[in-house]
């Protein structure tokens, strides 16, 4: 079994964390915990980021959060968490 992907945030996908109730903030966390045991799962939809690079979002509840994963390292890194509706 392949091991998990460790997980990276933003400091602007921490932000947009404390803005949210406790009980928000710790659903969104478990689910990003997930993308590090799934990281090739596909997004909702895909973007291109600043620099051309694509990158998965994924609608959870009321918020997109976006993401890439660099293989080489075996890293996701989460560069955005953003409300769904913008």
């Amino acid at each position: 079994m392949p091991r998990p992907y460790q997980v990276w945030l933003r400091q602007a996908a921490y932000d947009y964390l404390d803005t949210l109730p406790e009980s928000e903030r710790q659903r969104l966390l478990i689910w990003i915990e997930r993308l590090g045991q799934q990281p090739h799962r596909a997004g909702d939809f895909t973007e291109h980021a600043a620099g051309g690079r694509e990158r998965q979002v994924a609608i959870v509840g009321e918020h997109a959060v976006g993401w890439w994963v660099d293989g080489a390292v075996c890293e996701v890194k989460v560069e955005a968490i953003r409300s769904a509706d913008l």
